[in-house]
């Protein structure tokens, strides 16, 4: 796909003006040319699999499915018996998209829900997506409408890359006026973590292909209220499950960087500070206890949804089949 733009709406340095649309069109491989005052914009997916850094890729989409290519990864999403597989995390809102879908059809409907997110990321960056009225919303890069009722609108922005991976969560969060969002992080993101507080739902300014546009977004403060959108982050299991409603809707989402993070989506990943990169035996062992503590203390009547990301370029590609086998063996218990 190829977008054109005033050169005088993007940064003068070739870096800054190569991360700025990193960021916007967020997975994608961005090719720019210049042309006199406007800048042609190419954008497309993936096809090498330098770009997910994982020297262990190429294996494990083997494992996925015999024939999967890099420039599958997008698209790679499977139904199991008890939960959804994917391959990028922003999937989750496809299945979400089904779950409400069918909630908005009972009488009467649920008014409030409980996120139970097993993440090293928030997810809560804004979508490509422009608001409209209501709860529509357009996308720029496929040309169509999105409502979140609509689970094809939802796939099909997921698609062209308008809800990316990390930005799935805001369109969800605009549907709802109480929602528990619990967060269980790694503990070496607590020090710089959100405290326990509210979310605020807003809209914010698009910076690059509608400047008049307004996108989905959300806004962390943390104090003491407990009514609205809460965040509760912790790097503590029982607490994360402790005291939970039993007459409350909950969706579980796991994204398997939780348990190890060693790229973290940056080429650059040995020079961080921390890398969080435990040892397999030590991400096999604490997939099981999270998945068993969850398991054993919320009821499968009030479980509706799971979701599972596997996250290439995040969680290594060498523990995707162990891990999932533990988990499997205990979802369909």
């Amino acid at each position: 796909m190829k977008i054109t733009l005033p050169l005088r709406q993007l940064p003068v340095s070739s870096i800054d003006r190569h991360q700025l649309l990193s960021d916007y069109f967020s997975g994608m491989e961005i090719g720019i040319e210049l042309r006199h005052d406007v800048v042609e914009i190419s954008i497309d997916w993936p096809a090498i699999e330098s770009f997910y850094i994982d020297p262990d890729l190429l294996e494990g989409l083997k494992w996925w499915q015999e024939g999967c290519k890099v420039r599958d990864i997008p698209f790679a999403v499977r139904q199991n018996p008890n939960y959804q597989l994917s391959l990028n995390d922003n999937w989750t809102l496809f299945a979400w998209s089904k779950w409400y879908a069918e909630l908005i059809k009972k009488k009467p409907r649920t008014d409030e829900i409980i996120i139970l997110h097993v993440d090293d990321h928030r997810d809560c960056m804004p979508p490509l997506l422009f608001h409209q009225d209501d709860h529509q919303y357009f996308d720029p890069l496929a040309e169509s409408e999105v409502n979140l009722a609509s689970p094809i609108s939802v796939e099909n922005a997921i698609k062209s890359g308008s809800i990316a991976v990390g930005s799935f969560m805001p369109l969800f969060f605009h549907q709802f006026s109480k929602l528990q969002f619990r967060h269980l992080l790694p503990t070496y993101r607590i020090p710089h973590a959100y405290k326990k507080g509210i979310i605020k739902k807003s809209l914010t300014n698009d910076d690059l292909l509608c400047q008049t546009c307004v996108r989905p977004s959300l806004g962390f403060e943390s104090n003491e209220l407990s009514s609205g959108i809460i965040y509760d982050p912790t790097d503590d299991l029982a607490a994360f499950l402790s005291e939970i409603p039993t007459d409350i809707p909950i969706l579980l989402h796991v994204d398997m960087d939780y348990f190890n993070n060693r790229f973290d989506g940056d080429s650059d990943w040995e020079g961080h500070r921390y890398i969080h990169n435990p040892s397999k035996a030590n991400v096999l062992r604490r997939v099981r206890e999270v998945f068993v503590a969850i398991m054993n203390q919320i009821p499968k009547s009030q479980l509706e949804d799971i979701t599972i990301a596997l996250s290439p370029g995040f969680y290594p590609a060498d523990l995707w089949k162990e891990s999932m086998e533990i988990i499997d063996e205990l979802l369909n218990d």
